[in-house]
């Protein structure tokens, strides 16, 4: 991959990140400061997450029938678009800011499903097999830069008009749409793209895959519940603003990027099932602290250490799936994957939504936190057996004529993608 093409890739993922956190963190933030109901703070975790689920569904059936810069352009264009259109609404008429924004924020994150399927699969095709593993430490660190970044921009963004977020938004958009038209155009061949379902077919097969998801689908409802509950959490415990909650998430998330560079060690040590085993349950205790904690200081403290362990929980998913899921079906395993793993978080918005305004958001951590713990320990047996093969999949035999042409396939969309 030549170095500008290379950095015009990790540009355009890099952008992406930042603009989905300052949505979802910053949404939540916004209509709570609207409202100052916790209830509309749970509504605004559906309603962000919810069309997600709708968009994943058919986000692998099209990246891998369309080309990679199609999705791009189509998903940026219409973005920038739907900016442009909700910042003329909210200076028309200001008292619709919030479900304004609530739509922006359910239709952005619906086309950036499709742009995270396309940008995972243009980094395996775009990366020489001998240089993934330094594209996927890239990748991750861009990613968590952007988890802190976000919050921090959206918790600046919360000092202006709600119009100045979604405007921030747009320029976003747009300059992703510049860099999208750089891409390698690639020719899709739908011929050779496999099943919508095979990668579904294949998480649900594969007992390590099994596990995984379910684990992850676990620390993924906690850590939606975390986010939609701590606007209120710090607003009535510590007497903190919700613009301050923003960077609060920026400073602790900081250990986030610091951390990454260690999971190779670690994973080398403890075996891949025991690091990721030990992360969750960390994790799951990091949170019944973080849901006691008497002050501020130690809430961003207990906050920096469960990001740090989500960071490195996130190289033991990646790492996992591209260890058992073959390249032909990588596009969709990744659609697979993250369908099932967005799914907990309209839930846990849910949860907030109907229990919030009744139960204490600190009590709904607590609980959750011990599901988790739970899950963890009840799934280590699936999780022990990710030294097995990955059971073959009926519907595609791995005899040596299928697993030519699978290769055959990515060779040839590595060529006309690197043109």
């Amino acid at each position: 991959m030549a170095s500008g093409r290379t950095v015009g890739y990790f540009a355009l993922r890099s952008i992406g990140w930042l603009v989905d956190n300052l949505l979802v963190f910053g949404i939540p933030l916004l209509c709570y400061r609207v409202t100052g109901g916790l209830t509309w703070s749970g509504v605004a975790v559906v309603l962000t997450w919810t069309p997600r689920l709708l968009s994943l569904a058919g986000a692998g059936y099209l990246v891998d029938r369309l080309s990679i810069r199609q999705i791009f352009l189509v998903s940026d264009a219409g973005r920038l678009a739907l900016a442009a259109v909700c910042c003329l609404l909210i200076l028309l008429r200001p008292s619709t800011a919030v479900p304004v924004v609530l739509v922006f924020g359910m239709l952005s994150g619906a086309f950036f499903e499709q742009t995270f399927v396309a940008g995972e699969k243009a980094g395996r095709l775009l990366t020489p097999p001998e240089r993934a593993a330094r594209t996927q430490s890239v990748l991750t660190g861009l990613e968590q830069a952007a988890i802190i970044a976000g919050p921090a921009l959206g918790g600046l963004l919360l000092l202006f008009p709600p119009v100045v977020f979604v405007a921030t938004a747009g320029a976003g958009y747009a300059a992703s749409l510049l860099l999208a038209l750089a891409l390698p155009a690639g020719r899709a061949d739908p011929d050779a793209a496999p099943s919508p379902l095979a990668g579904l077919r294949r998480t649900v097969r594969d007992p390590v895959l099994r596990s995984v998801v379910l684990l992850t689908m676990g620390l993924n409802y906690l850590l939606s519940l975390l986010i939609g509950s701590a606007p209120a959490l710090v607003a009535t415990r510590y007497g903190v603003s919700e613009s301050a909650l923003g960077f609060v998430y920026s400073a602790a998330g900081v250990a986030s990027i610091a951390v990454v560079g260690i999971a190779p060690w670690l994973i080398g040590r403890l075996g891949l099932w025991r690091y990721g085993i030990g992360l969750a349950v960390a994790s799951a205790l990091v949170c019944l602290g973080l849901s006691v904690a008497p002050d501020l200081a130690l809430f961003g403290v207990a906050l920096g250490v469960f990001l740090a362990l989500d960071s490195l929980f996130s190289v033991y998913l990646r790492t996992t799936r591209a260890e058992r899921v073959p390249t032909g079906e990588y596009g969709s395993a990744v659609a697979a994957f993250g369908l099932l793993l967005v799914a907990p978080m309209p839930v846990a918005g849910a949860t907030l939504a109907l229990a919030g305004s009744s139960v204490d958001p600190a009590t709904l951590l607590r609980v959750a936190a011990v599901g988790a713990l739970v899950l963890a320990l009840a799934l280590l047996p699936g999780l022990a057996r990710a030294g097995r093969p990955a059971p073959a999949d009926p519907h595609h035999p791995h005899d040596p004529h299928h697993h030519d042409a699978g290769t055959a396939t990515v060779a040839h969309e590595r060529e006309d993608i690197a043109r």
